[in-house]
Parts: structure tokens; C-alpha cells; sequence
């Protein structure tokens, strides 16, 4: 069995979001799920725009948008 894909989009609003953020992603990928997060696969130089499109274009699947903290995620069934 494959393991879920996930991306991760978030508001770079403050450094303890971000943290957040990284917090939630160290979690789901220590369970299984292949998070793709900017701080761990943009490459430094990489425009941040492109990367997002590229991986907005890979997912077909369920959409989860927490509003207060402005943490999308998108999942690959």
C-alpha cells in the first residue's frame, strides 16, 4: 500500500506558525504520510510560486483548509 501524499500550504505569518507548522508535518510524516512542506523540498533559489503549482497540479483528492490558522492541505487518495 502507497502511502498518503500530502502538501502542505500555510501563511508564513510568524515564526511560531511556521514552527507549528513543521511540528504538524514532523508528526504525519512520523505516521506514514509523504508531506510535502516548502521548508523541507523548495530547493534554496527555487521560485516558491512554481513549486507550489507544480505540486497543487499532482493532487486530485480531499481538501482541508483550517481557517483560524490558515493551514491548507491537499491529499492524494
Amino acid at each position: 500500500m502507497t502511502a498518503p501524499k500530502l502538501f502542505m500550504s500555510y501563511s508564513w505569518s510568524s515564526s511560531t506558525h511556521e514552527q507549528w507548522v513543521i511540528d504538524l508535518a514532523t508528526e504525519l510524516r512520523e505516521s506514514g504520510v509523504d508531506v510535502i512542506l516548502d521548508k523541507w523540498d523548495l530547493k534554496e533559489g527555487h521560485d516558491a510560486i512554481s513549486f507550489m503549482e507544480l505540486e497543487l497540479s499532482h493532487f486530485n483528492g480531499q481538501f482541508f483548509h483550517q481557517v483560524e490558522n490558515v493551514l491548507t492541505c491537499l491529499f492524494e487518495l
